[in-house]
């Protein structure tokens, strides 16, 4: 199984299986978030569902098998049987007795036919008529009101004693997900722990929030008990922002505002014609990654918050708020129009890291992660300091 398992990260890493060691973490060659998604699309035609986290709680390929080899299954069993095969069997005599039917192999997983015409519709048509057609497929799905649905999966990425730990909301933009934040994570190793949140709707069968009160709303619930009093901040990619700021409100509004929120390159606002916008960058992406996972359920999410926040503009928050803008606006601009830069219209600090909105968290992730480390470390200090001056002084007011 180790074997199969190495052979396929060098394939998709595009590097000899010699050359990766079993024990050491597939980070160290080089897998950002684009590969982890290839490597666990490769994974699921041999083994059906696999979380699209495992390579996140499992780094290297000695914890992939052990994981494997734990959860088992059909597909495992079949797979261990054609890799390594059972010596003939000695022939038996004819009893006239046939032996029972094989039982059907396992389903594969299943087809994405909304994913299959909108990859037609941005080849032949134009990113209006793509991203109506998700407009139509997304209100067809079943919808949960504010206190409903499941909890938003939330998976930890890096672990560190510098305080608050940072909470990460990926992309609006499909093909979305933790796997976004996998070398920023890297970077803060040792020094700040750093989780993910899935943003309601997004995940295989989930429904989708009927408003952005009933998303942040669940979002909110799930951050209160998952840190239960301790100090956390925000942090969220491009249009993740806006949804970022919402629960933002949400949390103040309950009593628990997070230390912080931090905005990598967001847009002032969602503007109008959100979903042809957002069906251009994924059309970006899918162009120059062929290899990469579009599921039905993340783009017709996308579809789903483009209307929800069509004209959305923010409102005021107390929570300390950093944008970090990419250095390089071309590529956005160049996509989406002039309009296309990195603003806020809220008092905020900013600050510009190297790289420009796709590559600022996959070749300048470490710089852009430190920026926002090194911030929030300074803020919390000044929050400290302060504190101790009110109570000095007579106590807060």
């Amino acid at each position: 199984m180790a074997g199969y398992l190495r052979d396929r990260a060098a394939q998709t890493l595009g590097i000899p299986p010699d050359k990766i060691a079993l024990s050491a973490p597939l980070s160290d060659y080089g897998m950002d978030s684009i590969l982890v998604l290839q490597l666990t699309t490769a994974l699921r035609e041999d083994l059906g569902e696999v979380p699209s986290t495992l390579l996140f709680d499992a780094e290297s390929v000695e914890e992939l098998t052990d994981h494997f080899m734990a959860t088992g299954g059909p597909r495992m069993d079949a797979l261990l049987a054609r890799l390594s095969p059972a010596p003939a069997a000695t022939p038996v005599p004819d009893t006239g007795v046939r032996p029972p039917e094989p039982s059907a192999p396992p389903a594969t997983a299943p087809a994405q036919p909304i994913a299959a015409l909108f990859r037609t519709a941005v080849a032949t048509g134009t990113p209006q008529q793509a991203g109506d057609l998700l407009s139509i497929a997304a209100r067809l799905r079943p919808t949960s009101a504010t206190g409903a649905g499941p909890d938003p999966e939330t998976l930890r990425l890096s672990d560190g004693d510098q305080e608050p730990a940072l909470v990460c909301l990926p992309s609006l933009i499909a093909p979305t997900g933790a796997h976004q934040y996998v070398k920023f994570a890297a970077a803060l190793r040792g020094r700040r722990q750093v989780r993910t949140v899935s943003i309601p709707g997004y995940g295989t069968g989930e429904p989708l929030p009927a408003d952005l009160e009933a998303a942040a709303d669940r979002l909110a619930g799930t951050l209160i008990r998952r840190f239960e009093g301790r100090p956390f901040a925000l942090a969220a990619y491009s249009s993740g922002g806006w949804v970022a700021h919402e629960l933002v409100r949400r949390l103040e509004k309950a009593g628990a505002p997070p230390a912080a929120l931090v905005l990598l390159d967001t847009l002032q606002s969602a503007g109008t014609a959100m979903i042809r916008g957002m069906s251009v960058l994924t059309r970006r992406l899918m162009d120059r990654f062929p290899q990469l996972p579009v599921l039905d359920d993340q783009l017709t999410a996308m579809a789903w918050y483009a209307q929800l926040l069509e004209g959305w503009r923010p409102l005021p928050v107390t929570t300390p708020t950093l944008l970090v803008s990419a250095a390089e606006d071309r590529t956005l601009i160049e996509l989406l129009g002039d309009d296309a830069r990195a603003d806020w219209p809220l008092e905020h600090v900013r600050t510009e890291v190297a790289g420009d909105h796709f590559s600022m968290l996959e070749e300048y992730a470490e710089p852009t992660a430190l920026a926002v480390h090194e911030w929030l470390r300074e803020h919390c200090v000044f929050g400290r300091e302060r504190s101790a001056r009110q109570r000095f002084s007579g106590g807060a007011r």
